[in-house]
């Protein structure tokens, strides 16, 4: 396949370890490294990275702020009105042959086609925006029902849209899209052999439950703790370990677990670096995700798969797209199921070892690092099909291999 010019728009910090950040660094090294020109356009928040056939842009900081939140905020509209001033310029100054717009960057996308830049673009789906604008409350909701509208027409106008999960991609289905619709699952984080486990995890108790992730209210964490005394009566040696959240976060659910009597049962350790993610895991008898809000899969699932060790999941989309009972402790999502489930595997550790075994074996044969390249490169040999061919020009445009900030 020729190799493509492509402005990659990325409105979240990076580099930075959680969710899309790590799905976008996959795909520009995926794309780099198959011999495509990227320039990715992105946040002044995260870590510099040198990415091979990547430069990386920068828009300037908006004056105070220093970080920007997972979700809609008026930060981050604020930031998307400078990712689109940029992204125009850049159209204006050198010849890409696609847009390959990341959430809210498909949006930028779209809205840059009506002009005399117009340039064809990839709409990467990591979740359903409008979905989370209606979730804040109804004081959103008209807002919502606006939003939903011009995702539509963006969906509808990309020559290509990635879904992260096939709720998404039923999602963008049913706004009719004419272009090439893909599933691009997330992958684990950690692959390979046998992970030696974390002696710091291993050392908190005997029975070692292990929640990783954000601490926001759609994770779930409150069924997880509210349910909790109840494996603290059947099992005193249980340990219930939190890995990451913000400080405030953490505070307010430390009170919570002395208002429930399991202050020293719970332990929370704050944020992890991300290569310790493996030996995390690794150091758990079972791991959990009471998520209750959303309809993509969350990309921790794969790591915990990939570790071995079971997995108690709330029984929603979210879950259920990726998981099975075969491969996971499937519970309802109240504290009374989390707890149910929990228990059940701390009872029966032959199942928690068969139950591990064959998560593994599921998530290394479905999504694993080179089925994630294969099909992005399957769906970019697609998508250059769809250009036309005086759209496409391969010897202008920016530089690649260097990071500007």
């Amino acid at each position: 396949m020729t190799p493509l010019k492509v402005l990659l728009i990325a409105p979240q910090p990076f580099y930075s370890a959680r969710g899309t950040p790590i799905a976008v660094r996959m795909a520009a090294e995926t794309l780099g490294g198959a011999g495509h020109q990227v320039d990715l356009l992105t946040l002044p928040h995260g870590e510099d990275l040198k990415l091979p056939g990547v430069r990386i842009l920068r828009v300037s900081a908006l004056p105070g702020v220093r970080s920007v939140p997972i979700g809609p905020s008026f930060r981050k509209a604020g930031y998307d009105l400078k990712l689109l001033s940029r992204a125009a310029l850049l159209l204006r100054s050198g010849r890409y042959d696609v847009i390959h717009g990341v959430e809210d960057g498909a949006l930028i996308a779209w809205a840059l086609s009506a002009t005399r830049v117009a340039t064809p673009y990839i709409y990467d789906m990591d979740s359903h925006m409008s979905s989370q604008v209606h979730e804040r409350g109804r004081l959103y909701r008209g807002l919502a029902r606006a939003f939903h509208a011009v995702e539509g027409r963006a969906l509808r106008g990309a020559v290509g849209v990635l879904a992260v999960c096939p709720a998404l991609m039923k999602v963008a289905r049913e706004h009719q899209v004419i272009g090439q619709v893909a599933l691009l699952p997330d992958t684990p984080l950690q692959t390979g052999g046998e992970v030696v486990p974390d002696p710091e995890i291993q050392a908190l108790g005997a029975l070692r439950v292990v929640y990783v992730g954000n601490l926001e209210a759609y994770q779930g964490i409150d069924l997880l703790i509210e349910g909790f005394p109840g494996v603290v009566a059947a099992h005193p040696e249980a340990r219930l370990i939190v890995v990451g959240g913000k400080a405030e976060h953490i505070r307010r659910y430390v009170a919570r677990t002395e208002e429930l009597g399991i202050g020293e049962s719970v332990i929370f350790l704050g944020p992890r670096p991300l290569e310790r993610l493996g030996p995390i895991l690794a150091a758990a008898d079972i791991l959990v995700s009471p998520r209750l809000k959303g309809v993509n899969t969350p990309m921790k699932i794969y790591s915990y798969l990939e570790s071995g060790r079971p997995v108690v999941a709330t029984r929603l989309p979210t879950h259920t797209q990726v998981l099975d009972d075969d491969v996971a402790c499937l519970v309802s999502a109240d504290a009374e199921g989390v707890s149910r489930g929990i228990l059940r595997l701390a009872a029966d550790p032959e199942l928690r070892d068969a139950m591990g075994a064959r998560a593994r074996q599921y998530v290394r044969a479905e999504f694993g690092p080179q089925r994630f390249r294969q099909r992005l490169l399957d769906f970019y040999e697609e998508v250059a099909a769809r250009l036309v061919p005086q759209e496409r020009n391969s010897g202008t445009g920016s530089s690649a291999g260097r990071t500007e900030t």
